[in-house]
């Protein structure tokens, strides 16, 4: 005989839980980027703030990456 197991469905309340938690989790992901560029910037004496914009494009892909990591798994 098949084991029929019953399907486990999320209720709304763990997913809002979830991607509220993630939304601080993107802004804490790009303001590291900001300050790690900022950093940068300062130690070789950029006037323009060059890597602070460079790293929060590329945290932000990144963090962007991970919430649709999240989606896909959430969707499976």
């Amino acid at each position: 005989m098949l084991d029929k197991k019953p399907l486990k469905t999320k209720s709304t309340g763990t997913v809002v839980l979830r991607f509220s938690g993630m939304a601080f989790e993107m802004l804490a992901t790009i303001l590291v980027g900001w300050w790690l560029g900022k950093k940068l910037d300062v130690l070789l004496s950029f006037k323009k703030p060059l890597f602070a914009v460079l790293f929060i494009l590329l945290f932000t892909i990144l963090s962007l990456y991970r919430v649709i990591k999240s989606l896909e798994k959430l969707n499976k």
